[in-house]
């Protein structure tokens, strides 16, 4: 399988960051603690692509 992002980049490292700011406020509320948009968001479907495109099995070499 072939990966588009080296974990270790900047792309990577800030959509990691959007990931974990863009959730949703409750479990009863499931507004973005972030930007007020219906979760998942568009900032966190597209930080979760990045990060599914992310070889972090590098990281961990076997």
């Amino acid at each position: 399988m072939s990966f588009l992002f080296d974990p270790d980049s900047m792309v990577v490292a800030t959509a990691l960051e959007l990931l974990n700011s863009h959730q949703p406020i409750s479990v009863d509320d499931a507004s973005c603690a972030a930007c007020g948009a219906q979760s998942p968001c568009e900032t966190a479907v597209n930080a979760r692509q990045i990060e599914l495109n992310t070889d972090f099995s590098s990281r961990f070499p076997a």
